[in-house]
């Protein structure tokens, strides 16, 4: 679930209840300059930021990932037209897990959810460091490893 766009306000629900796998947002800012004509760079995360409207964890909740939730290009509809638009918030980021999550279902039926947010954050790129745990949990999400780490 979402984390929630609440910045230092703190996390959402169900986001923030300890069972749920919670996600932060963060955005790269080479996608203002590069567009979609290029991948992220996986080694070059100079350019990676946790957006102010990403809840932090406040004591006692739990925000366990982070994955692309800031600058995503999704559909949006104005005036009955259907469009695409480059969107912010946590509800960007949340579909990308789930998505990850449903590939190590896919090859793990049996998966559980505490084995699933166990294996992500297992797995995740550390360099979102000089972020806190508050901010980004234990990490941004990598799903090649996720899938790579199940049996």
């Amino acid at each position: 679930a979402s984390a929630g766009n609440n910045g230092t306000r703190g996390m959402g629900y169900p986001g923030a209840y300890p069972p749920v796998i919670s996600v932060a947002a963060m955005g790269w800012s080479g996608v203002q300059t590069l567009g979609w004509t290029k991948n992220v760079p996986e080694n070059d995360v100079s350019g990676f930021y946790i957006p102010s409207f990403s809840s932090i964890a406040k004591p006692g909740q739990d925000l366990d990932v982070t994955a692309p939730g800031d600058l995503v290009v999704g559909p949006y509809q104005v005036n009955g037209q259907l469009s695409y638009y480059y969107l912010r918030g946590t509800s960007m980021a949340s579909p990308h897990v789930a998505g990850v999550v449903a590939l190590m279902t896919e090859k793990k039926p049996n998966l559980t959810a505490a084995e699933a947010a166990a294996i992500l954050k297992n797995t995740k790129n550390v360099a979102v460091l000089p972020y806190n745990a508050n901010q980004v949990g234990a990490g941004l999400i990598q799903a090649d490893k996720a899938l790579n780490a199940i049996p």
